[in-house]
């Protein structure tokens, strides 16, 4: 808040008795600090005064004029430097003019320079000084922050996602597709529209078409090169510097205009952006009351400390630098510093705005628009308003703001007269909230701020007032509109700063290097001003409870050739390792294939693949599963195909029987295993999935078909192993029954094999070839391959 004195006394021609001309007043003043020149913000100025020679109790009157005799506003801070001097601050605005100013300090001695007695019934010696004010220097006053002025710090976690851009043609853009023309510094575009990305991009023009006013001046070279400043709407933006050529004895001529011509404009690409699962830890801190009362925080350094260390040291951690920062920012986006002032799209509007009528319902709507205003909020009214109806544009999130604090609210916006109201186009802008008195006598909108009002389209290029809350609270800023079609664009809301003032309310996001997942740290942060000088007051914030950054691999070059554990220890959970050129995943404890299917080891799973010196059984690729017990197991091994084992080594159904023993080859594809319990009725189907199709599997029991029910009924099981889904592919059944007769039924295949013998095959119509390998293993092994794989029935597995 701008602040200034009201009484001017001149005091630099004040008449005392003693008139001190020394460069420090060390016997009466005694300045233990008088910088050379006075900067841009607060200057500091230390004084302590010498009880020797000065009256103590009495009055010290301060003057300080600027080059043009304007007083300049000081304070005396109430804190006492560690020597006991006194602080003065003087405050130097940006329209303090440059130059010589004039300091006067008066008060009342005791004695005189020589100890001489004096009159000290009144102020009776003065000190002048000169002091250059100079605006260009950057403020390099120590901070200080008087007593009962620290800066407030609120601190919470946020994990943000690492955000990967992409770039569709590259990262620097050559564009030259259309043409442009110019008109005093304005190019407008054919055939092609501007975008944001384009700021800043360098155009060349090499032959502007019909240039004018022409030139009499010889010309050597036409070509206009210029840098976009800004962008006004979709086809006109504003470029620097204006058209220009010069002769060779250095004439200049500038052009007004110039006709549609090609051109050539590079810029760099922004890139849509990929967010990752690689979440980085983050304090999102928000500093209030940051200006201090001498001096400009330039920087803020932030360090830590882990609860889970056992050094009780200070790390540095973070160090940003201090600007204002917009405080229209959504800090629960993947990007904390989101900017929903700036409107980039729909879904910005519609996630942060939204419309309130006034005087009864307003058929209104909001759009993204660029056609007038560069991405805007353009407001359409479907309807005539009645004297009493209005509507206003709200944003849904509420700002904090504190009282004694000034603020500036920075928008661009675009009108056209329309027939939704009569009258000119008319924009009034409020705020809104618990931190602001209501002056809006007739719609109760909060606090006045400005109004936008002019006849037909106008261009506000920029609207800018500043304001003060009424007491700490929240709000809003509402765009309340009377008549007129409005586009509304680039709203920012900041802490009012000028040159040299440090803003009072600014966001920072500070790294956090999480070492530990959910720990417990400390927050320091310490002030800086521009010449590296700390401040003596920093800010500590205790206990905060951090969740902390994920592990995040990426590359393909990352190598683990020791082991790395995944569980609550390193004795238990499941184990990664690589050995002598191979890679294994192992449950803790798991031993070897023999051990755990003859029910000697503690169960688990090992997946690996190598010929690393692991095992003899462990080379190309592989899994095994087994539970403690050895009742259940399975394996893939190297020959494609999945096995089941029970026991030892084997598969048994229920009488004990064991219905495998050798692991055949030739498997191929996807793996379906199916089971039919001896609990199971007969005809009872049992759905397998194989080859895309469904299959039902039937029960197994003795005797013949026509066997009664009450016969004996034993398990049936079966694999079904596929390729790859469609209706023609290969298809591998592996029939597996003990030493009696059986027959496989399913649907359309009639399969009869006799034990101890070859087996012998019954062909179904609509299956051209089948082919029968059984005999190559055992004799109670039956090993089919169809190869074009047939869509089965409900079958039933009999003896």
């Amino acid at each position: 808040m701008r602040k200034e004195l009201i009484h001017k006394r001149n005091l630099w021609q004040y008449k005392t008795a003693i008139t001190d001309t020394s460069n420090l007043s060390p016997k009466f003043f005694n300045f233990t600090e008088f910088p050379p020149y006075l900067t841009a913000g607060k200057n500091a100025i230390k004084l302590k005064i010498n009880p020797k020679y000065m009256q103590i109790g009495t009055p010290i009157y301060i003057e300080i004029l600027d080059s043009n005799g304007e007083l300049i506003y000081y304070e005396v801070l109430s804190k006492l430097e560690d020597d006991l001097s006194r602080v003065i601050s003087v405050y130097v605005y940006e329209d303090t003019p440059s130059g010589d100013a004039q300091f006067t300090i008066l008060g009342t001695a005791k004695m005189g320079p020589n100890g001489e007695t004096v009159n000290n019934s009144t102020a009776n010696v003065k000190f002048n000084k000169l002091i250059t004010v100079n605006q260009n220097k950057r403020n390099s006053s120590e901070i200080i922050y008087d007593d009962g002025n620290k800066p407030n710090v609120e601190v919470i976690e946020r994990l943000i996602p690492y955000q990967e851009k992409v770039y569709t043609t590259g990262f620097e853009v050559t564009q030259s597709s259309g043409q442009v023309s110019y008109s005093n510094g304005i190019i407008t575009a054919t055939n092609f529209n501007f975008k944001k990305e384009m700021i800043s991009g360098s155009i060349i023009i090499a032959n502007p078409n019909n240039s004018y006013p022409t030139s009499n001046i010889s010309q050597t070279n036409v070509t206009y090169s210029a840098t976009i400043s800004e962008i006004y709407n979709a086809t006109q933006a504003r470029v620097a510097p204006f058209y220009t050529i010069s002769s060779s004895r250095f004439d200049k001529h500038n052009f007004k205009k110039f006709d549609a011509s090609d051109y050539v404009l590079t810029y760099n690409e922004s890139g849509s952006i990929q967010t990752t699962e690689n979440k980085k830890s983050y304090a999102y801190v928000k500093f209030n009351n940051l200006q201090s009362d001498t001096g400009d925080v330039y920087r803020i350094k932030a360090n830590f400390k882990s609860d889970g260390e056992t050094k009780n040291q200070w790390e540095q951690i973070d160090d940003i630098q201090v600007f204002p920062t917009n405080l229209m920012i959504d800090s629960s986006s993947n990007n904390p510093l989101l900017n929903y002032g700036e409107i980039t799209n729909q879904t910005t509007i519609d996630n942060y705005y939204k419309i309130n009528s006034i005087g009864g319902e307003t058929n209104t709507s909001m759009s993204f628009d660029s056609s007038s205003l560069f991405n805007s909020i353009k407001t359409t009214i479907n309807q005539v308003l009645s004297s009493s109806q209005y509507f206003y544009i709200e944003p849904t999130q509420s700002l904090d703001f504190y009282v004694g604090h000034e603020y500036t609210l920075n928008y661009k916006s675009y009108s056209k007269t329309n027939v939704s109201h009569s009258g000119q186009p008319l924009l009034e802008v409020y705020a809104s909230g618990s931190a602001f008195k209501n002056n809006d006598s007739v719609d109760n909108l909060g606090k006045y701020l400005t109004l936008n009002s002019q006849a037909g389209d106008t261009r506000y290029n920029q609207t800018s007032v500043d304001f003060i809350p009424d007491q700490s609270g929240n709000g809003k800023i509402i765009f309340k509109i009377k008549s007129g079609e409005w586009y509304i664009s680039d709203i920012t809301v900041k802490s009012k700063t000028e040159n040299g003032f440090t803003p009072n309310q600014i966001v920072g996001i500070f790294n956090v290097p999480t070492k530990y997942r959910n720990d417990k740290i400390d927050l320091q942060f310490e002030y800086y001003n521009y010449n590296n000088q700390q401040s003596e007051v920093k800010t500590e914030i205790k206990n905060l409870y951090f969740t902390g950054s994920n592990f995040y691999i990426q590359g393909n070059d990352n190598l683990v050739t020791g082991s790395t554990h995944i569980g609550t220890s390193t004795s238990n959970g499941m184990e990664m390792f690589g050995n002598q050129g191979g890679g294994y995943i192992r449950t803790h404890g798991y031993t070897n294939f023999i051990t755990e299917s003859n029910a000697s080891g503690s169960g688990g799973i090992i997946m690996y693949s190598g010929s690393a010196d692991y095992g003899s059984e462990y080379g190309g690729i592989g899994m095994e599963m087994f539970t403690p017990d050895a009742l259940h197991g399975m394996y893939f091994g190297s020959y494609h195909g999945m096995y089941q084992r029970q026991g030892s080594n084997e598969m048994y159904h229920q009488s004990g029987s064991h219905i495998l023993n050798t692991i055949p080859g030739n498997g191929r594809g996807d793996i379906i295993y199916g089971y039919v319990s001896s609990s199971v009725g007969r005809g009872t189907p049992v759905s397998l999935k194989g080859d895309g199709t469904w299959i039902a599997a039937g029960t197994h029991q003795s005797g013949t078909p026509e066997a009664p029910i009450s016969d004996t009924f034993y398990s049936a099981r079966g694999i079904v192993i596929t390729s790859e889904t469609g209706s023609y592919q290969p298809i591998l059944i592996r029939g597996i029954f003990s030493d009696v007769g059986y027959s496989l039924a399913p649907g359309s295949i009639f399969i009869n094999d006799t034990p101890g013998s070859t087996g012998s095959l019954a062909i179904a119509p609509g299956i051209t070839y089948i082919q029968k390998l059984g005999a190559a293993y055992s004799n109670n092994v039956a090993f089919f391959d169809f190869l074009n794989a047939p869509v089965f029935s409900a079958g039933t597995i009999i003896d």
